[in-house]
């Protein structure tokens, strides 16, 4: 993958991560890691 690109995205999660409001952290928080991922993918998709 790009060095850039990679980047970008890390920058671009860093942003969600703190723009989420408390009751969606607390919400992935709750989740199981599998269901986690899956959220994280339905996410990024609708965002990229």
């Amino acid at each position: 993958m790009n060095g850039r690109i990679a980047k970008k995205l890390r920058r671009e999660a860093l942003k969600v991560k703190e723009t989420m409001f408390p009751e969606l952290k607390a919400f992935i928080n709750g989740l199981s890691f599998r269901d986690r991922v899956k959220v994280a993918w339905r996410i990024m998709g609708r965002r990229f």
